[in-house]
């Protein structure tokens, strides 16, 4: 009889660059301040943490320097490579959730999301479909070195194999020319669930087509279950 799966180690795993953020203790402007204050940020671990302040156990996982200087390139965060996606938590999280500002940082910085998402193989972690993959494409202009035709092939790639994507309606027009959320959708026909954000309207969502093995429920992005196979739908941590 084949053992169960492990249980999982995390709800979420986000993966990708902290930086330390300084700002000013009140309103009085920055060359009168005689102190700053010390926080982070970050587009990864940003959504950790309001992912655990709804109550799911959340895990971020990155690369951290040791002085606290912030380098838009070559910083601690740039220069991890494949390893990154080796270590049990994100394989064994119920979901994972990457962004396209990783990909831009350096190449070496690249390979984790390929391992997570183009390399992925359903049924390879000891029987389980492996964690929901979520991907925010996020482009920043500035960081992609080699041109706006680089960042779209490889952003689009990278959609393409999430499980569930978000994009913005201007950042997908910037990307790829599809002027309408409808047609930024269509383009990322592969991805089980998209969400198009867009400021001037609601954001919107299309969801799992019939033939996929993915589907939504209450909110929540599932993998069906197979016929006769008694066992229920792996669910992933509703995000809406």
């Amino acid at each position: 009889m084949p053992s169960a799966p492990p249980s999982p180690v995390a709800d979420v795993v986000c993966v990708g660059e902290t930086m330390a953020v300084l700002g000013p203790s009140d309103d009085r402007p920055l060359t009168e301040q005689e102190s700053v204050r010390l926080g982070t940020g970050g587009a990864e671990p940003n959504a950790a943490c309001a992912l655990a302040g709804l109550g799911h156990r959340a895990a971020w996982l990155s690369r951290l320097g040791t002085r606290i200087r912030h380098y838009r390139r070559g910083s601690a965060a740039a220069g991890v490579g494949p390893q990154l996606a080796r270590p049990p938590l994100p394989r064994r999280a119920r979901l994972v959730h990457l962004s396209g500002i990783t990909a831009a940082l350096s190449e070496s910085c690249g390979l984790p999301l390929d391992a997570l998402l183009l390399g992925r193989h359903p049924g390879a972690e000891g029987g389980a479909a492996g964690p929901v993959v979520s991907f925010d494409v996020n482009h920043r202009p500035a960081l992609w070195r080699d041109g706006p035709a680089r960042a779209a092939d490889r952003l689009l790639a990278l959609a393409r194999a999430a499980d569930l994507v978000f994009v913005g309606r201007d950042e997908a027009e910037a990307l790829w020319g599809t002027k309408h959320a409808d047609d930024a959708a269509a383009l990322l026909t592969q991805a089980p669930v998209v969400v198009v954000k867009d400021a001037e309207t609601c954001p919107h969502v299309r969801r799992t087509a019939a033939s996929s093995p993915w589907t939504t429920r209450r909110g929540r992005l599932c993998r069906r279950a197979e016929p006769g196979s008694g066992t229920a739908p792996n669910t992933a941590p509703a995000l809406c």
